[in-house]
C-alpha cells in the first residue's frame, strides 16, 4: 500500500489531463479509479478518499473528468452561516413578483446550486394564503438579501433567532457531484 497523500496535493495533481471513475460510495469514504499516477505499475490506481464530519453528499457512481476542492463555495454557505428564521410581518401586494424575486436572490447567492424550495417553511402558494408566519429557515447571507429585496417591494420580513454552526467544512467535486465534510484524506489502494 502506498502512503497517504494530502487531499489538496492530490486534487492539485488531478487536472484536465486525467480521468477518473467513482466505483464505490460508503458513509465515510468514496473509492475512485484514476489514471493520475501514470508512472506506477498499475496506471489506473484505486484511491480511497476518506471523509470525516460529513455534512452533505451528492455522489453517483460513474466517470468524471474534473476534480476540485474548495473552502469557499456557495454550497458551503448552508454549513457555515448561522441559520435564520425569516418571518413575514406585512402583507404582500404582488405575490407572484415576490416569489420570482425570492428565486432570483437565491440564484444570485448560490449560483444555481440551491433552490428556493430548499429553504421554504412550506410551499409558497400555501404560505401566501396568510399574511404572517415563518417564510423560511435560511443561512443569514440569503436571509439578509431576501429582507433587502422585500423592503424594496414594500414587504416587511424579520429575522427571529439565529442558530450558530460549528466547524470549517470544505467541498470536493467530481464534476457536478460533491461531498461536503470537515476533513478529507487520500489513501492509495493499488
Amino acid at each position: 500500500m502506498k502512503s497517504d497523500l494530502g487531499i489538496y496535493n492530490f486534487v492539485e495533481r488531478f487536472d484536465s489531463n486525467h480521468n477518473g471513475e467513482i466505483v464505490q460510495t460508503q458513509t465515510t469514504f468514496v473509492e475512485v479509479v484514476s489514471d493520475l499516477d501514470a508512472q506506477s505499475p498499475a496506471p489506473h490506481s484505486k484511491i480511497r478518499i476518506h471523509f470525516r464530519g460529513k455534512r452533505e453528499l451528492s455522489l453517483k457512481k460513474g466517470k468524471f473528468s474534473s476534480m476540485q476542492i474548495s473552502d469557499n463555495h456557495p454550497l458551503l454557505i448552508d454549513h457555515i452561516d448561522p441559520i435564520a428564521s425569516v418571518h413575514l410581518a406585512s402583507g404582500i401586494a404582488d405575490k407572484e413578483k415576490f416569489g420570482d424575486e425570492l428565486e432570483t436572490v437565491v440564484k444570485d447567492i448560490f449560483g444555481g446550486w440551491r433552490s428556493l424550495e430548499d429553504y421554504l417553511n412550506m410551499p409558497l402558494n400555501i404560505f401566501f394564503e396568510k399574511d404572517f408566519g415563518i417564510l423560511m429557515f435560511a443561512p443569514i447571507t440569503y436571509a439578509e438579501a431576501a429582507i433587502e429585496m422585500a423592503e424594496a417591494m414594500g414587504v416587511k420580513l424579520t429575522i427571529r433567532g439565529l442558530r450558530k454552526q460549528e466547524g470549517n467544512p470544505r467541498v470536493i467535486f467530481f464534476d457536478e457531484h460533491y461531498i461536503i465534510a470537515e476533513d478529507f484524506r487520500v489513501q492509495y489502494l493499488s
